[in-house]
This record gives structure tokens, C-alpha cells and sequence, in this order.
């Protein structure tokens, strides 16, 4: 905070530099048909949208990932999965009128043929559906519950909680700035708590071999676990 450390938006824009935003879903579980832009001045400063469909062939749709925890979509295709999920990323020529566009942007969607979102714990007990734990998280019983709890002084009758979001603070924001190189690699500054994560994932992304993607990651500031699985965005 003392402006002696330099993040991302430190760093001095390469010549022609282009700026993108995501645009993201406002539906819980909807095919997306299309997406415009309203007309204003960001609008005519869009370039193009990259979308699913411009991943190069190879190429994975794949925005974040974990060996023993599995991998997320960069962008939902053809049908996003839940509200706030990646659709496209708005490219600009200046930051400002790509935010300014992502925001602006209408999308159409569908749910037809799609079953009702699982909006609550109780949706996905009845559905049967739930995160796989990985062994290694699994919790291990220890003694005996039953008795424990019978030979207890207090006894816990029913209870009930029920937390609608976390909010998590970065003292740093999810920028990051990739710059085309010589033979097909590339080279990230990302502020992602594991940059062998990030490599991983934006070389399967782009269809090309892990050492083609060379990462700097100059410090991390205010990290919770968003930045490991994250970082790429």
C-alpha cells in the first residue's frame, strides 16, 4: 500500500496493447443464445468477443484446475451452469470500455429442455447431487460418536445454519497480462498463488506444451485459495 511494490497494473502497457473483461451470467442454468451490446460509446470501441468457440484447435475449455480437485470450464458451453459463470470476454482498446461493455452486454438465453436450477441444499439432497470429496479430505471418525454424544452433559436436540455467501478480499485484483512471444509461447504476469497451475492451465487452453508458457508471479497480496485455482483469470 505504500506504492513501493509493482502488481500487474504497474506494469507499463506494451505497444498496441488490447484489454479484455469478462461478461458473465445472470442465469442459473440457461442455454445462451446470443449476446449484443447496447449502443454507447463502449460499444464502438469493442473489438471482438472471445468466446468457447475461439479456442484454438487443440486447444481445452478449461479456466482453472487441480489434479486432485478436478478442473473448471473457462467459459460455460453451450449452457451455463450456474449465475456469475464466465460466457465471453469483451475486448477493447482500453480497460475502461471493456468493463464498460461487459456490463452493458445483453444476453438472450433459453431454458428449454433444461432441468430446474439446484438452488439449496435441500434441491441437491433430493437430486442426489453433490461434489465428490477427494480421499484425502475425506474426514477420518474418531471414537464413538453415538456414545460420546449419549454420555454428553449438554445434548444438541436439532440445529440449523445456513451461510447465503462468503465475501473474500484481495488486497490485489485478478489482473493479469499476457504477451505473444516467439515460437508459439507466451509469457503471463499473473498475481496467482501457483503459477505451475496457471502454466498447466492456460497451455491446455491453448493447445500448446506447458513450456511454451512462461509465468512471473512478482509477490501475492491477500491470497484465500481464489488465487491457486483462479489465477489464470
Amino acid at each position: 500500500c505504500t506504492g513501493e511494490a509493482m502488481y500487474v497494473d504497474d506494469i507499463p502497457a506494451p505497444k498496441d496493447c488490447l484489454y479484455g473483461a469478462f461478461m458473465y451470467s445472470t442465469h442459473p442454468h440457461a442455454h445462451v443464445k446470443s449476446v449484443n451490446f447496447r449502443s454507447s460509446l463502449a460499444s464502438e470501441k469493442v473489438i471482438t468477443v472471445i468466446s468457447a468457440k475461439d479456442i484454438p484447435v487443440g486447444g481445452k475449455n478449461v479456466g482453472s484446475g487441480f489434479r486432485m480437485l478436478g478442473e473448471e470450464a473457462l467459459f460455460g458451453d453451450p449452457v451455463s451452469e450456474f449465475a456469475g459463470q464466465n460466457i465471453g470476454i469483451v475486448i477493447a482498446e482500453t480497460q475502461k470500455y471493456a468493463y464498460m461493455a461487459a456490463k452493458q452486454a445483453v444476453i438472450d438465453y433459453s431454458t428449454e429442455n433444461l432441468e430446474p436450477p439446484i438452488l439449496t441444499i435441500e434441491d441437491a439432497i433430493q437430486h442426489n447431487s453433490y461434489f465428490q470429496t477427494p480421499p484425502f479430505l475425506a474426514p477420518r471418525p474418531v471414537g464413538d460418536i453415538d456414545q460420546g454424544m449419549s454420555q454428553a452433559d449438554h445434548k444438541i436436540l436439532s440445529g440449523e445454519v445456513k451461510l447465503e455467501s462468503q465475501y473474500y478480499f484481495y488486497m490485489e485484483t485478478q489482473t493479469a497480462l499476457a504477451i505473444p512471444d516467439e515460437d508459439n509461447c507466451i509469457t503471463i504476469y499473473s498475481s496467482t498463488q501457483l503459477p505451475e497451475i496457471t502454466q498447466n492451465v492456460v497451455a491446455d487452453c491453448l493447445g500448446i506444451p506447458y513450456h511454451n508458457v512462461r509465468i512471473i508471479t512478482r509477490r501475492v497480496g491477500g491470497g484465500f485459495g481464489g488465487k491457486g485455482l483462479k489465477g489464470t483469470h
